[in-house]
Parts: structure tokens; sequence; C-alpha cells
């Protein structure tokens, strides 16, 4: 299979691109968001406004013509008045329930110590990652002792695994090895068979989070003792699939071991005899922490639940990359606990939707065997009931939804740092952001400034939450071969962090979502609650991270128990442990705190398989309209295509000021009959046309014209 890497964990098979037209460079101004604008333009832009809408399927199917579609007009912001005088006071930006920039004092709040003593771990991530990872030792019966490893926040999978030291080698050994060679042969591009034909030459894969190294007695030392697996009709050896919906690659056998991890408050807890997954075939440089449900090994939270840990197998999760001046991203796993402190606004809960497919398209018995396990996991699935572009200066919003209403099932994917959303959705994106799309990066691309400077969200609908986020939340830097790709005007290039879910075969939202919210989610109840993260609160990552001599942690005989004699609370209620007002214990179908919401229509998550092989010769065909995908790369310069310019030929306005357009007009809110939306006035920075001063000069002209 032809794969790609695209800055995340997730490789994505490379899609077939389109015919490029003959190149025509265009020269991108910048917009002064005070210039006064033609009326004319005005009325030529109102005018040139029809009925039309993308229509196009779930899953990236062919698309209608996209001319003639409105825009929403996002501007830069002003800058804001300073008082002056009297009393200093700290002026900020903080955010109302909808989102809406208003200038006033923020209010920051830190963690208690009813916060700090709670059973939880620390989420980092690496220098030049994006990855989240808990670190864990694996290993007291292993031949080198504890393996200390790095695992993946794993959302979609259920199992604990981890990369075999027999099979792989350290990354940090595979660096060395090459520089070495370099010495050797001055740094040449071309070594001799002698050195190409090494196994650390062909490696593809290596272990970037540490790997473990399988127990190996032998005959003549027998102090080995090689703990047997304690679940039931799990041998060790045995081999197994790990079943992930998403395309990573993961095959080993079951092994028994003993598992050492440190929480936020200074304890080591160790997991004996707990069974994982020894991968020794793999696609990635990490293992993971996986917190679906039903594992076929021991499982994470399920350990924690029979220990008495927890109350059931769930888990709550908060991040800090929405909160200034924090320093470093990290994050907060919180297994079977809510804590309000870390979410604004309300916790609404749902249940999971179900998901169906076929993931491993081969017949042979351990590929069947993963395709229903698959099938029976409890993941992190929601309905997405609308996906709206807002600006924050006057509150419009725009829906990126082809049909109204038409909701869609998707999951939330911690091994990805791209969303994978309908092309048509993309499309109308594209439309609302001025994006191109380029065939030779396989990706979206945008200005910079100009989504960095605009006051834009992307609202996403849940039932009744609404989770605003900053469209530049959504952007990164575009990198092309080693190259920062800039505009022909100078201005630098981003990619948009959406693709077509036609390039994965199913809807997912990754970390550009998922750092934005709080989370939790309760497998034994398949439910799943989300809430604004609050970006208000300050933690200090260096609070979080062991120091000095770690304690050794007690097995509580109950959660009760855990709760107060940690914490010195009661027990208020019979149905709720708490461990203070605002801290409570997630129970198998009972989420603390949460508002319990129902779907209407019920969607399912729909998965398949994506052929990429060579060997197939065939690749994700993406049916993007020619308009829209006219960039090219020429030397790090990004050249607009001749089939992309033909709606810059009017007068028109772009969307976000200083750069091209990639369509003249956009997606409406109005509902018109059927699937199409009625047309309504561009919009100029945020206020409506003057149509009197328009007809005005117009009569003007048609005076002067009988005159002459």
């Amino acid at each position: 299979m032809i794969r790609i890497s695209i800055g995340e964990d997730v490789p994505v098979p490379v899609p077939v691109a389109s015919n490029l037209s003959d190149l025509v460079e265009i020269k991108l101004a910048a917009t002064d968001p005070n210039q006064t604008v033609d009326p004319s333009i005005l009325l030529a832009t109102a005018t040139a406004a029809s009925t039309s809408i993308i229509t196009g399927g779930g899953n990236g199917n062919a698309m209608t013509d996209t001319s003639n579609i409105l825009k929403l007009t996002i501007v830069n912001p002003t800058t804001p008045n300073i008082p002056t005088g009297g009393e200093t006071t700290t002026t900020s930006t903080t955010k109302t329930s909808t989102y809406h920039e208003t200038t006033g004092i923020t209010t920051t709040v830190s963690e208690d110590s009813y916060d700090q003593s709670l059973f939880k771990l620390i989420l980092t991530v690496q220098e030049g990652d994006s990855y989240y990872n808990a670190g864990f030792q694996v290993g007291t019966n292993s031949s080198s002792g504890k393996n200390a490893v790095d695992l993946r926040l794993d959302l979609i999978q259920p199992e604990l695994w981890v990369m075999n030291g027999n099979d792989f080698y350290d990354c940090n050994f595979i660096n060395s090895w090459f520089s070495s060679e370099e010495v050797v042969y001055n740094s040449t591009s071309v070594y001799p068979a002698a050195v190409t034909t090494e196994p650390e030459y062909i490696a593809t894969v290596c272990g970037q989070g540490g790997l473990y190294f399988t127990p190996t007695p032998s005959a003549s030392d027998d102090s080995i003792v090689l703990p047997t697996a304690t679940i039931e009709g799990v041998k060790n050896g045995n081999p197994y699939v790990i079943p992930y919906m998403n395309v990573i690659e993961a095959t080993g056998v079951f092994e028994t071991d003993d598992i050492y991890f440190n929480t936020t408050n200074n304890h080591q807890v160790v997991l004996s005899n707990f069974t994982f997954i020894n991968v020794n075939d793999t696609n990635m440089y990490f293992g993971g922490l996986g917190l679906a449900g039903l594992p076929q090994g021991s499982g994470f939270l399920y350990t924690l639940t029979s220990l008495g840990i927890i109350q059931s197998p769930s888990y709550s999760l908060w991040f800090n990359n929405c909160t200034e001046g924090t320093g470093e991203s990290f994050g907060e796993l919180l297994p079977g606990v809510i804590d309000q402190k870390y979410y604004s606004g309300d916790l609404y809960a749902f249940e999971i939707p179900d998901h169906s497919g076929i993931r491993f398209p081969s017949d042979n018995n351990l590929d069947i065997f993963s395709n229903t396990a698959l099938k029976d996991l409890v993941l992190p699935i929601l309905q997405l009931d609308d996906l709206l572009v807002e600006n924050q200066l006057n509150g419009e919003t725009i829906s990126l939804l082809s049909t109204p209403g038409d909701s869609i099932a998707l999951i939330l994917d911690s091994r990805s740092s791209y969303n994978y959303i309908p092309l048509d959705m993309i499309v109308n994106l594209a439309i609302q952001t001025n994006a191109y799309y380029s065939n030779e990066a396989e990706r979206w691309i945008v200005q910079c400034d100009v989504i960095t400077g605009s006051q834009a969200t992307l609202n996403f609908i849940f039932g009744g939450l609404e989770v605003p986020i900053p469209l530049q939340d959504f952007i990164v830097d575009a990198n092309y071969y080693g190259k920062t790709l800039k505009f022909s005007n100078g201005e630098k290039a981003c990619y948009l962090t959406f693709l077509p879910s036609s390039l994965n075969g199913f809807n997912s939202l990754g970390l550009p979502f998922i750092t934005n919210i709080y989370l939790a989610v309760d497998n034994a109840g398949k439910s799943i609650a989300l809430a604004n993260a609050n970006r208000n609160l300050q933690v200090s990552k260096s609070a979080l991270e062991p120091t000095g001599k770690v304690q050794p942690f007690t097995i509580p005989t109950s959660t009760a128990a855990l709760s107060i004699s940690t914490l010195n609370q009661t027990n208020v209620s019979a149905t709720l442990v708490v461990a203070h007002s605002s801290i409570g214990y997630i129970q198998s179908g009972f989420i603390p705190f949460a508002i319990s919401q129902s779907y209407a229509p019920d969607v399912t998550l729909t998965y398949s398989s994506i052929d990429g092989s060579e060997e197939s010769g065939v690749g994700v065909n993406l049916d993007i309209p020619a308009r829209f995908s006219g960039a090219v790369i020429r030397s790090g310069e990004i050249i607009i295509t001749a089939g992309a310019t033909n709606s810059l030929a009017s007068n028109t306005t772009t969307l976000l000021p200083g750069v091209a357009s990639a369509a003249s007009e956009n997606a409406t809110t109005s509902k018109n009959g059927g699937n199409s939306f009625k047309s309504k006035s561009m919009l100029i920075n945020g206020t409506d046309p003057d149509f009197k001063q328009i007809f005005f000069i117009l009569s003007l002209l048609l005076i002067s014209i009988c005159i002459l």
C-alpha cells in the first residue's frame, strides 16, 4: 500500500490526483478591512447569487457544480478600545456561552486539594510530536527487567499493547546507526550493498516510545517464572490482530506480565499479571493505551474496575491546550471520575450509536475474528447534528451540511491529527475559507494569517450542546518535502486539518476537536458525554509529574473507601459516590452531573476497508470540483491554475481578506424547498450592503448616459 506521512499518527492512503490545467499565476493582495467598498461590486455580487447548493454523498460521492454559492463574510477583528486612567486592570478576551468575543476580566481557577488527590494520569507530548502519551513500565518478569514505554492515548480500541523488542529496533539506535554509516561513507546518499542489506537499513518501523523484551527462560536458568493469562479463553502466545477501525495495523500475541504506572499524586500503581498484546508487526512507532470497551486481554480500565479503584470501566479527559500561558501541551486522564472543574457550561450525555462494516477483507480466521471483535467494541461514537461556521463579530452562522438535518455519525480518534468528514462538507468549508486543494500535497491549502487573524469559529452541534472552536485550531503549517509553502504574494500557507472520510472509510474527529472538549465515556453503560473544556483552568504540568520517591499505591477495598480515605469526605448519596460536591464517580449507565439526551433520528457509523495498495493499482479517487483543485506547488510557491480562476473574472468579494477566492459565493442557511437554499445578500465586513446608495449611484449613471 502506498502511504504518505501527513504529520499524524495514522497513515493515509494516497488519493488519485486529477489532471491539472495550464498554470496561471495569481498574485494575491492583502485587503484592508477598513477599505471602502465600491457599491457596484456589491450589486454585482448580490445579482450573481443564485439558489445553487452543493450536494454530495456522505463519504465523498460525486459532487455537482459548485458555482454561485454565497459566502459568509468573516473579517479580521478591529483593535478594541482599551480603557485608560483610573485603577489598572487586566483586560483580556473571555467567552460567552455561545463563544462570542467579549471584553472583560478573565477569572482563572486552579486545581484544589480535592482535584489533585484524584486518581489521575498525566498525558504528555514528546518534543516534536503532536500526540498524547502515558508513561508505563512493563515487565517484572521480562528478561531485561522493567521496560519503560510511552503508550499513545488510544480511544478507539480497548487493548494495552507494546512493541516487541525482539522484532523492532529502538529509534535512537537506528538514528545512531545511520549517523555512524554517514561518517564512514562521508554522508553520501548512495551506500554499498553491504549497508543497504543490513536489517537496520531496511527497517521500516522502529520503537520511538520504548520496547518490551519478551521473557526468554532457558534450561540453565529457571529463575524467570512466566505468568499465565488470567482472562478466560486467552492463552499467552495466541496470535491477535488488534481491531482498529482506522488504518493502524498491529498484530502480535497475548502476553502476561506486571504493569507499573504513576498517578499525578505521586503514587505508583502495580497491575500484577496483566494480559496485554505484545505486537510484532505494526506500522506505528508507539504502542497504545486502549480505553475502548470489551477488550480480549485484561484491559486497563477493566482491571482498575476489578480492583475496586473505579466503579465501572470508564474515564474522562481534559487537555490544557486551550489554556494560555501554561507551557507545554498536556492532558489529564481521570479513570472513572467526573470533575466539574474541568468543563464549562453543561455536560451532555448521549447513548453511543451503533457501528457496522467490514474492516479486514481477508477470509482467514484471524481477520474474521477481528471483524467480529470490532463490531462488538464499545467506541466513542457521536451523532453530529450540524457543523457551523460563525463570524464572531456579528454572530452570523452558516451550516456546512448540504442537507439541513442530515446528521452524521462519527468517532473520536485520538491517534489522528486530522478530521475526516464527507467531501461535500469540506467543499463548503473551502468556500468559507477560500481554500484550494493541492493534488500534489493531497491537502486543502489556505492563507494562514487570514485564518489566524479572523474571529471565526467552527461550531459543532450535538443535540443541545454547541462546541465552538476557533477556526485557527484546524490549520497546521503547510510543509512539502521540507519546504514551508507560501502563496505568490509571499504570505505563509497552511493546511486545513480536514480530509474526506472516503480516505479512511469512516467519519472521525481527531485531536484538533478532542483537545477542545471535556470528554467522558461509560463503556459499561454504552454512553458518552461531552462539554466545552474549561479554558480558564490553570494547571501546572510540573505539579502533576511525580517528584522524588513515589509512594506505593494501596488498592482500596471499595470505591467509596477510596474517595473517603483519600479526600476525607463522606458518601452523600446511596447511588452516587462523590469525593466532593463537584466530583463524582461514573457508574454503569450513569454519568454524574450529565444531562441525558436522545438522538432523533438515530444514526449508525459505517466503516469500510480502504484499498490503496500498489498491487491493486487503485487508489482513492477524490472527485473534487475543478474550481477548488487549482493549487499546484512549484519550488515552495503555490500557483493557482486557470481552472480555479474562473470565478475571479468577475468583481467578487473574498470570504477572508487577503487571499484569492476559490468561489464567488457560498452556501446559505435559509431553506427554499428540496435541498436548495434561498440566496441572501453578500455581507461585507459583517454589515449589510446599502442598497439605497447602490441604486442612487445607478440612477446617476443612467442620467449621465441619457445626457450623453
